[in-house]
């Protein structure tokens, strides 16, 4: 079983605001997620460390420039830090693209109100089947099966013409399940249906620690 804590920032881009950004229909995850999370900011500043799911995060502060007026910000959340025998490392991945859009924010900014909200939760599961069969030597024959499980969420701002999206994954696994014959078509009798069940309520939390740890800030000229 694997476990992976993944936190990516996109920024893509109106004027600042608290409000939550509202479900659209390019967006139906959000309208029909069976999940969430809540959302409160937590602040922290740049080179503290917190723990989630007994794993080392840093946080982190990027700065970007909003595309039309120029104007400056940094947006601050945690990144998974990984230590080894001879040396540690980190990575923040940060991109902005510029596009036009209706100010909102799901990610708290520095001097508007400090208000929570539910954030959608997105989880999957996945039955990955795959066989190979030799016809002239059978004993290579193989057959496989396993199950992925995902739990992710997206928190989404737009300031000015930059629009951004700070994803957290802290769910994903892919289980071996077990050797299948590679003529066999029907894997209900073959899978471990507690693999396809909902996360765990620990899970969630996770998530929501690492959500919780995203706020931006304007900075002075």
């Amino acid at each position: 079983m694997q476990h992976l804590f993944l936190a990516l920032v996109l920024l893509a881009s109106a004027s600042v605001s608290a409000a939550p950004c509202e479900p659209t229909s390019d967006s139906h995850w959000r309208l029909r997620s069976a999940h969430n999370v809540t959302y409160k900011p937590v602040v922290k500043a740049p080179g503290e460390s917190i723990k989630v799911g007994g794993q080392k995060y840093i946080i982190v502060r990027v700065p970007f420039k909003e595309w039309k007026s120029g104007d400056r910000y940094a947006i601050t959340y945690p990144v998974l830090f990984q230590e080894y025998d001879s040396y540690d490392f980190f990575g923040a991945f940060f991109n902005t693209t510029h596009l036009k859009g209706d100010s909102c924010s799901d990610v708290w900014i520095e001097g508007t109100d400090q208000s929570s909200h539910k954030q959608p939760v997105i989880e999957g599961r996945s039955v990955n089947h795959s066989a190979r069969t030799y016809y002239d030597d059978p004993e290579r024959n193989s057959g496989k099966l396993d199950v992925k499980r995902s739990l992710y969420t997206f928190l989404e701002f737009q300031i000015g013409e930059t629009n951004g999206t700070v994803f957290f994954q802290v769910l994903r696994e892919e289980i071996p399940e077990k050797d299948v014959p590679t003529r066999d078509y029907d894997l209900t009798d073959n899978i471990n249906w507690d693999r396809l069940s909902d996360a765990r309520v620990v899970e969630f939390s996770r998530l929501q620690t690492l959500a919780r740890h995203v706020y931006i800030t304007p900075l002075d000229d």
